[in-house]
């Protein structure tokens, strides 16, 4: 997945004739952002709020290709216990070696 560029989130500004605009990629295999803003400072909020976001994606604090079911069955499968902390997934959707989530979970 190629990254958002700063050329192309400045063109979305413009085209939306907004103030400052944050762009976010997904693919399988992670998040790609890019923010802009208008002027210096409008430009280190949006990136800061960027680097948030992405922080909380990357904590798992917000989901990301979950379904409203799919996010309260990994909720119930926190509090129960019946997680996998290696795959970060309910133990009945695991994919990794059983052994090592109930290991890692104890630790």
């Amino acid at each position: 997945m190629k990254r958002p560029t700063v050329r192309q989130t400045h063109a979305m500004c413009e085209s939306l004739n907004a103030r400052a605009v944050i762009v976010l990629a997904f693919s399988k295999d992670g998040i790609a952002g890019a923010s802009y803003g208008e002027t210096k400072l409008e430009c280190q909020q949006t990136g800061y709020t960027l680097d948030k976001i992405v922080e909380a994606l990357e904590g798992g604090l917000i989901p990301v290709w979950a379904t409203p079911d799919r996010a309260q069955e990994e909720r119930r499968a926190q509090e129960e216990g019946d997680w996998c902390y290696e795959c970060k997934s309910p133990l009945s959707c695991c994919n990794c070696d059983r052994e090592r989530a109930y290991t890692l979970e104890s630790e």
